[in-house]
């Protein structure tokens, strides 16, 4: 076993869309309730994705969900690595996370908004522990390889994303006999995400139709350096963020 430990304690600025994506016919604004319930839950109401909910399929997806509290986890935190080489694109390596990986989340501030995002600023304390098998390494080694770089000349990309617990807002639009609910509290029109009603109270409108929540973190990501308009993107020399495995380190 090749064990990796990534250790985070910095402050990290997401990004939170006012508006939902897709095609234009289906982009819709996110009402401002959304992103207030959020800030104010988020740090209580989720769970790290690791290694039992990417071993699990989705039926015992469902039973893990029940038994780690889902009704007071709102959402999974996702932390990624990407590698890319000269050329455009990259390769996603989601780590499974062992069951004594830690994370704490704490919101700090607001950071600024723009007409299209809203910027939060949070501390993120983690301990997360994997097996970097050796089989993965040598699939990234080869896509960079493709992109015409070497390993030691690859970058580094840290992506932090909080999103939505799916399988809690299935539980309140399907009966347990998997029918849908007469008088769901969401649905889809005009392929618009639409809640019944549209207020506070309406946890599963709430979750549908918030965004995917991110930070990302670049290592020798010269042309992603932070701006007023992208706040949510850092490079690794501002962070402390530490990384320690057979294969990468900083």
């Amino acid at each position: 076993m090749a064990k990796a430990t990534l250790k985070i304690n910095d402050d990290f600025v997401f990004c939170f869309s006012k508006n939902t994506v897709g095609y234009t016919d289906s982009i819709r604004q996110i009402p401002e309730f959304v992103s207030k319930y959020f800030v104010e839950n988020v740090s209580t109401n989720f769970l790290l994705f690791d290694e039992e909910f990417w071993n699990a399929d989705y039926v015992e997806m469902s039973r893990l969900v029940s038994k780690n509290l889902a009704s007071t986890s709102a959402y999974f935190l996702e932390v990624e690595l990407s590698f890319s080489g000269k050329k455009i694109g990259g390769i996603t390596y989601k780590p499974k996370y062992t069951k004594d990986s830690k994370v704490k989340v704490s919101f700090v501030d607001f950071a600024g908004e723009t007409d299209e995002d809203l910027f939060l600023k949070f501390h993120v304390e983690a301990e997360l522990f994997w097996d970097y098998k050796s089989s993965d390494h040598k699939k990234q080694v080869a896509y960079i390889e493709k992109s015409e770089s070497s390993w030691e000349e690859s970058k580094v990309q840290i992506r932090l994303n909080f999103r939505n617990n799916s399988i809690l807002i299935d539980s309140m639009i399907y009966d347990e006999n998997g029918r849908k609910l007469a008088q769901a509290p969401v649905a889809t029109i005009d392929s618009k995400t639409t809640g019944f009603p549209e207020d506070e109270n309406n946890l599963c409108f709430i979750l549908s139709i918030t965004p995917n929540v991110f930070s990302v973190v670049n290592k020798l990501g010269n042309d992603d350096k932070p701006n007023s308009e992208h706040p949510h993107i850092d490079l690794l020399q501002n962070k402390k963020i530490q990384l320690t495995s057979k294969y990468l380190n900083f």
